[in-house]
């Protein structure tokens, strides 16, 4: 799509009890007019559904329906054990000397993706600022001999908010439940339970 730039919209969360008062057309109007501001072209967001309210919303301030997706997935889970006998290689959190290297990485990665505008040194830094609980120190670069062969970008998002479920699906409970008596057999993944808090990780797709 040529030089278009841009936005992802991430989230747009209300409290029930100030619901349909305008708060979130209003946080909506307000996210535009920053990506209006960073220079970008366009703002997409996805809606996971059943959700009509966001359709409502959404469809109201005049965004279009681009795609459908279908989201299948299964919980799997497996201990790695990583052996690499050509290769001695470290795992440590980026460096500022890093960033020109990571960048080459990261731009070599993406190139040809739609949605992606190459960055410099000095905006992978501006980008990562920009991000809120998120910094250089959430980055992280795999080196061999002073060689970067690999990065991710790990933030936890626990630093913003705290995280539970208040209202869990049954297939959930059911699954927390097959996964704790597994669990005394063998590794597997924690499921929380309704309203325990939890941490909240994941990979950021700024840095791979």
């Amino acid at each position: 799509m040529g030089g278009d730039r841009r936005a992802y919209l991430a989230e747009v969360i209300v409290s029930p009890e100030f619901r349909r008062k305008g708060v979130a057309r209003r946080l909506v109007e307000e996210s535009e007019e920053d990506a209006q501001g960073w220079g970008a072209d366009h703002l997409y967001l996805y809606v996971y559904g059943p959700n009509d309210a966001a359709k409502h919303l959404f469809g109201g301030l005049g965004y279009s329906n681009v795609d459908d997706i279908k989201n299948v997935y299964v919980l799997v889970y497996k201990r790695a054990e990583i052996s690499a006998p050509s290769m001695s290689y470290s795992v440590e959190r980026m460096k500022k000397d890093d960033i020109g290297s990571a960048v080459e990485l990261i731009n070599g990665y993406y190139r040809g993706w739609r949605h992606f505008e190459p960055f410099t040194a000095e905006s992978f830094e501006s980008h990562l600022s920009r991000i809120p609980g998120y910094g250089l120190d959430d980055v992280w670069v795999a080196e061999d001999g002073g060689e970067i062969m690999a990065c991710a970008g790990l933030w936890d998002c626990s630093n913003l908010a705290d995280f539970c479920y208040a209202r869990e699906l049954l297939s959930w409970k059911a699954m927390g439940l097959v996964l704790r008596s597994l669990s005394r057999f063998t590794r597997v993944p924690r499921i929380a339970r309704e309203g325990e808090y939890f941490k909240f990780h994941f990979l950021t797709g700024c840095a791979f």
